[in-house]
């Protein structure tokens, strides 16, 4: 895959460099983009600024410091803090290469752990070049459909209508971790000792399937296991495909029993409505976590029913597209080797 620089595809420029203490919050107001991850890069919306004019929509806002590399499409104008950049592109580009490219920033954030900036390097970053995006990427104008990952991100991929019945649980049981999984702690892994390789590392984000880059050291952990948080961004529970290297912020959770992908993807939603216990720096404990309880369909045996968990992830309306995905992704890899 060809690379090239940041500063290739994107004009890169700051931002307003606006202190929200010394704007006047409005609740229909202007959004002011900061270096939060969460809400779209948004942490408020204030009343226009006299003599500065909003940062255009259709641009991606990159946060330098904090959060780095939390990138997200703007589609309104906006104010934003310091140490914000704004990516313009350089060529018209449509949303879903922007939204590949604001994930490819965001595969960088583990070079900016630690307080480290990305004030001065960012122009110089790697990522592909514009020919070198895949084709199920998508095409079309800029807010028009035109793609798989178009749908995968509208309305359509919804867990659950509406409208759709609650689950029957009454007949479900509580189960402790410990008697589902064997959960087995991460191991530390320093910046300075990594090399660069193919084989996941696996941190305490909630990003990117908590992988947090790729090393050159062998793998830990083969493929088919949950990892979780029990520090950092706490409770941030993956399904890993493949053999990775978790960090000693992350616990690995091997099944006692035949888990599928689709099991895995149930089991993680369980175990992520388990974020709000530990907030305030609140870490999630080895020996709490084992104690901790998770309420699953049975067979008529009393064990965890897997069968029952695949229905319920198959019968989602998103499932179809993401098997979609898959297909798509195979037939480009597919492609590409021939």
């Amino acid at each position: 895959m060809k690379l090239v620089s940041l500063s290739d595809i994107f004009k890169i420029e700051r931002g307003s460099n606006l202190d929200l203490n010394a704007l006047e919050e409005l609740s229909s107001g202007t959004p002011y983009v900061s270096c939060t991850a969460s809400n779209n890069g948004v942490l408020a919306r204030v009343t226009p600024v006299a003599g500065v004019a909003p940062l255009p929509a259709g641009v991606l806002s990159l946060a330098l410091v904090g959060n780095a590399m939390a990138a997200f499409i703007q589609d309104a104008p906006f104010y934003s803090a310091q140490n914000i950049a704004v990516l313009t592109p350089l060529e018209p580009m449509c949303r879903d290469v922007m939204l590949f490219y604001a994930c490819c920033l965001r595969a960088n954030q583990y070079r900016f752990s630690y307080g480290r900036k990305a004030n001065r390097t960012v122009k110089l970053l790697r990522v592909p070049a514009l020919s070198a995006v895949p084709t199920w990427v998508g095409g079309g104008p800029i807010g028009q459909p035109g793609s798989l990952w178009h749908d995968l991100s509208t309305s359509q991929c919804r867990l659950a209508p509406a409208s759709a019945e609650p689950l029957d649980t009454k007949d479900w049981q509580q189960f402790r971790y410990d008697e589902l999984f064997d959960i087995r702690k991460g191991k530390r892994l320093t910046s300075e000792d990594m090399t660069i390789g193919n084989t996941a590392f696996i941190g305490a984000t909630e990003y990117g399937n908590g992988e947090t880059g790729r090393i050159g050291q062998e793998a830990l952990h083969p493929g088919g296991q949950i990892t979780v948080s029990y520090d950092g961004s706490i409770a941030e529970a993956f399904y890993q495909p493949e053999p990775f290297w978790a960090s000693d912020s992350v616990n690995v959770f091997y099944p006692r029993f035949e888990m599928s992908r689709e099991a895995a993807l149930f089991l993680v939603t369980l175990i992520r409505r388990e974020k709000y216990r530990y907030n305030y720096g609140r870490k999630w404990k080895l020996e709490v976590m084992k104690a901790s309880i998770l309420q699953l369909p049975v067979t008529p045996e009393d064990e965890p029913d897997v069968a029952a968990m695949e229905a319920i992830v198959r019968n989602l309306p998103a499932w179809k597209l993401l098997e979609q995905f898959d297909a798509s992704i195979t037939r480009e890899v597919i492609s590409e080797a021939a």
